[in-house]
């Protein structure tokens, strides 16, 4: 007989049928077998098991949908924990690694939707970068310039880093001193191959 939550819902089959009659296929997470699984929904689970700890003996766990959380650059991520060691991961990631295998050298995931909080299998894809970055163009989710998550610099930074190169009033080697960035990028700045769009 299998186990249910409170819910009702299935929680040890890999094989899912929902009251409208779709299924949801479940995976084992590779690293975290009987520990957790995946769904090509995107949906996590643990699995019922014994926890054991550095300190002791060990405890049983019941197994529950795991909460999945927005992370600032808006893709869904979840926390894992096997032998007291927790590790937060993107729940897209884990799909495609449970489901088609490990990311190949040079690849990156495509959502091919657009949205960074649609890990559906049937939403994703292994592609290169230039692939990527043309699905981003494509749905208008490419952040450039201060809009990508973790930019250091203001357009007003990049047009004052400018205007003092178009001067020849300080080296790069100063702007970056100045700006808490490294020199390459300066070059990359003035010369137009970063900030295009400014």
């Amino acid at each position: 007989m299998s186990e249910r939550n409170s819910n009702g819902e299935v929680l040890n089959e890999r094989v899912q049928i929902h009251d409208d009659g779709s299924m949801e296929y479940w995976r084992d997470i590779p690293g975290y077998e009987g520990y957790y699984r995946v769904s090509d929904r995107g949906r996590v689970r643990s699995l019922d098991r014994t926890r054991r700890c550095r300190w002791g003996n060990g405890y049983p766990l019941k197994g529950k949908f795991m909460k999945i959380r927005i992370s600032q650059d808006g893709y869904l991520r979840v926390s894992l924990s096997k032998d007291c060691d927790k590790k937060e991961v993107e729940v897209h990631r884990l799909v495609m690694k449970a489901f088609i295998g490990d990311r190949p050298q040079g690849m990156e995931c495509r959502h091919l939707d657009g949205n960074p909080q649609n890990p559906k299998l049937s939403n994703l894809q292994w592609g290169t970068d230039k692939e990527n970055s043309a699905d981003k163009k494509i749905h208008g989710t490419e952040k450039c310039g201060e809009e990508r998550y973790g930019a250091k610099l203001t357009e007003q930074d990049v047009l004052a880093i400018r205007e003092m190169w178009a001067n020849r009033s300080h080296t790069q080697l100063q702007m970056a001193a100045m700006f808490g960035i490294g020199g390459t990028q300066i070059h990359s700045i003035v010369h137009r191959r970063k900030w295009k769009h400014v």
